[in-house]
């Protein structure tokens, strides 16, 4: 039917009037459509899920059987559209916190819009102290009592997301680092709580490649296994483990989880956000367990990452209904199906492991050791040649990728050597930096350390991890130097004092142990500049761990007893009586 649409029902009409506006016509200047084809509040709209926001002026628009019409101040974008008896409607939310050009936090220079979703919005932003791209995210903090999908539809859900956003932002900070966005900073802008941190350029696992080959597939599969044990080692049930919240950095392939929105804290003693009949998650990886009773384990991360590992391997979900109602049917009633029935000459060890990850019972699933047990067997060779056509490549990190070049594609060349193991030259040039950087340090000449110091760390970081010794001294050192030198950048030092005392924790030499009590002072020294009770108590803890493994193992370096004597007087200070 061409012409006017036609008048929604008067039901239809109470249930969404207040998202419209009461004026007649269109309130930007030089338009006078009448209501019916267009209305306008004047407040910043947003388009459909991933596009940017349409700045100022156009709010509703109409489709009609002989296309769409739109306010000419629209600026040509197409409306994100709601069905409603007859009648299409225009969805929009809160104004805008960041403008592009805009400085926050004395630091991030705001790009432009990078995503929105239904509970936060995300903005590119650059680093000006390092010249890094960075990721600015908020939520929205607005009312949507009518459920329209942007924002929270009551005060008690509001305070839950704000609740979560702040979780959100602590645990990036105290486990970001390895296949996790670091936290770069935090704040307020305009009166709205943001987060900055680390972009993860490259592409989201489900709009990279499905149905790829075994060595890609493990390649992929062992890094995210490898991160989610981390996770849960530290009682952190992400909840959501989905292809669209992992991310293969363009650089060298690696694999990050991202969105840890809707994480879970196991610890008894931590507050719960999420209200009864309303667990996270995301259906087809969204575990039986959490459909059914809401419980909410580490195997429940298992459950989603066996979804994610059968769509690599086979290229389909495991389960096909697009309905809600019938993947939640088929997830509740029926046993996966074998990747083999897909693919027949899978290999059987793997086919198995993938189905005892969708096991409907929780404690049929396997634990991280068998899983990457599994993995370990697919995994590429060192110097084995690239895959051609992989782009990014996840097996870089498994390969040496300096024993041999990338396999020639399918016309004869050989694609250029992808950026992946550092330069020879910036890790040997670390290796000779590493022991002045170390008396600059030592001298308290904080601000004497090199900028450049950070890219040859990087670089040896990318090379030997924190296998050799002075890889875990640079980072100490840099750490260090962040904290205490003049711009005072301790929520950057505290994210590698972290890393750090992850990466030595259960390494038994001497020379390990001492730099492992120096990271925990770090961390306390940090802690002590935030502020609450909760921090202090941590750092109190840091420090009575690091003065018992100094005792136990007879540490004497006077460097290191004198840090450990100064944060004690710093705890004392703040009213610490442990």
């Amino acid at each position: 039917m061409k012409g006017p649409r036609a008048k929604p029902s008067s039901s239809a009409q109470g249930a969404r009037r207040s998202a419209w506006t009461s004026g007649r016509t269109c309130s930007a200047a030089a338009c006078g459509q009448s209501r019916g084809s267009c209305w306008s509040t004047g407040s910043p709209t947003r388009t459909s899920r991933g596009s940017p926001w349409v700045p100022g002026g156009v709010v509703f628009t109409e489709a009609t059987s002989s296309g769409w019409r739109k306010c000419k101040h629209s600026q040509g974008v197409f409306a994100r559209m709601l069905l409603h008896s007859s009648c299409w409607t225009r969805l929009t939310i809160q104004e805008s916190a960041m403008e592009p050009d805009e400085v926050i936090g004395g630091r991030f220079r705001i790009e432009a819009s990078y995503f929105a979703g239904g509970m936060a919005k995300t903005w590119r932003a650059e680093d000006l102290r390092t010249g890094a791209p960075a990721l600015v995210k908020v939520i929205h903090d607005r009312l949507d009592p009518h459920g329209l999908g942007y924002g929270p539809s009551s005060p008690t859900e509001a305070d839950e997301w704000r609740h979560r956003f702040r979780r959100e932002g602590d645990l990036l900070r105290d486990h970001g680092g390895e296949g996790i966005p670091a936290l770069l900073g935090r704040g307020v802008h305009k009166g709205v709580h943001y987060l900055v941190m680390e972009l993860v350029e490259g592409v989201p696992l489900h709009g990279w490649c499905k149905g790829v080959t075994i060595e890609a597939g493990a390649a992929i599969g062992m890094q995210l296994a490898e991160t989610l044990e981390r996770v849960h080692a530290a009682g952190i049930v992400h909840r959501d483990v989905k292809p669209q919240n992992i991310v293969l950095r363009a650089e060298d392939g690696s694999v990050f989880l991202v969105d840890f929105g809707v994480a879970f804290d196991t610890d008894p003693d931590a507050t719960r956000y999420t209200t009864e009949d309303r667990t996270p998650g995301t259906l087809g990886y969204k575990a039986p367990e959490l459909l059914e009773r809401g419980e909410t384990t580490f195997k429940a991360d298992m459950y989603g990452f066996g979804g994610v590992l059968y769509l690599l391997l086979t290229g389909r979900r495991h389960f096909t209904a697009t309905e809600r109602g019938a993947i939640e049917y088929e997830q509740l009633t029926r046993p996966a199906p074998r990747m083999r029935s897909v693919l027949p000459d899978l290999p059987e060890d793997l086919d198995d492991l993938v189905a005892g990850l969708l096991e409907r019972d929780p404690s049929r699933r396997p634990g991280w050791q068998e899983v990457k047990e599994v993995l370990a067997r697919y995994l590429p060779q060192r110097g084995a040649p690239a895959l051609p056509g992989l782009v990014p490549d996840p097996t870089l990190r498994f390969r040496d990728a300096a024993a041999a070049p990338p396999a020639p594609t399918e016309n004869g060349r050989r694609t250029a050597r992808r950026r992946g193991w550092s330069d020879a030259g910036d890790c040997q040039a670390f290796l000779r930096a590493v022991p002045d950087i170390d008396r600059m340090i030592r001298a308290q000449a904080f601000d004497r350390v090199p900028p450049h110091f950070e890219r040859l760390l990087i670089a040896a970081r990318r090379r030997w991890g924190f296998k050799r010794p002075e890889v875990a001294l640079g980072q100490l050192r840099w750490a260090d130097a962040l904290r205490a030198g003049e711009e005072g950048r301790w929520i950057e030092a505290g994210h590698l004092y972290r890393e750090l005392e992850r990466g030595l924790r259960r390494r038994p030499d001497h020379d390990a142990r001492v730099l492992w009590c120096e990271a925990q002072l770090g961390i306390a020294e940090c802690l002590l500049v935030e502020e609450g009770s909760g921090k202090l108590a941590e750092a109190g803890g840091l420090w009575r761990s690091a003065a018992e493994e100094i005792s136990a193992n007879g540490i004497r370096s006077p460097w290191v007893c004198e840090r450990l004597e100064q944060v004690r007087i710093d705890l004392a200070e703040r009213g610490w009586d442990g």
